[in-house]
């Protein structure tokens, strides 16, 4: 079994008052996340400068040497990202670069609820969707304020998504990735391509030629 590494009360104030407790910390607002916070990165390092309790290297040692590495071949990179409490993923290849928020300038007579506006990147005026009514993700919340701009480059052409988080990179095998219930695969407007499962829950699987459609639906 392995042993897990300890850490003080002090250390976890995030798992108190910031994004994994309650979320009363003042300086929240500000930092948008834990991770850019000090408090956060001294948690971190405190946790690596400890020593290992007795047993420890011994017990992964013995992990890993019965557990071979995946072959990087059989595997796939896979970005993933929040839309309001729906959490889904995209090839990592076709991520261009996360942003902070930024002004989206509205498109007269433009109806989709989807389709933001255009949005400043590097110079480019680059289409801004809300994948929330893009996917139809229920619930309140998230493109009036998102917490970062996703771009991503799909069939060539460049697209601005506004996400409420981004979750990190996860490399899975293949045989990690499930395909969709046969009535999610034959919706005509679904832009799913498999379902996979991490440490957190379900995560959806997004097609980029899928993608790619339903984003071009949204500018009409």
């Amino acid at each position: 079994m392995i042993r897990a590494l300890p850490a003080s009360a002090g250390e976890r104030c995030w798992a108190r008052i910031g994004v994994d407790g309650d979320r009363s910390c003042p300086e929240l607002a500000g930092m948008v996340h834990c991770r850019n916070c000090p408090a956060h990165s001294e948690g971190g390092r405190a946790l690596l400068d400890r020593s290992s309790p007795p047993g420890y290297l011994a017990d992964w040692a013995e992990r890993l040497a019965d557990e071979p590495l995946a072959d990087a071949a059989d595997t796939r990179a896979i970005l993933v990202f929040r839309v309001r409490s729906e959490r889904f993923g995209i090839e990592a290849a076709l991520a261009v670069e996360v942003l902070e928020p930024r002004p989206v300038r509205r498109v007269p007579h433009r109806a989709s609820p989807a389709f933001l506006g255009l949005v400043n990147v590097g110079g480019s005026l680059l289409p801004c969707c809300d994948p929330a009514a893009l996917l139809d993700v229920p619930g309140d919340g998230g493109a009036d304020a998102p917490e970062r701009l996703l771009v991503v480059s799909l069939l060539g052409e460049n697209w601005v998504l506004a996400v409420d988080e981004i979750a990190g990179l996860r490399r899975v095998p293949e045989t990690g990735v499930r395909p969709l219930p046969s009535t999610v695969a034959l919706a005509s407007g679904s832009a799913s391509g498999g379902l996979l499962e991490d440490e957190s829950g379900r995560v959806t699987l997004l097609d980029e030629r899928r993608l790619a459609a339903r984003l071009r639906e949204a500018l009409g």
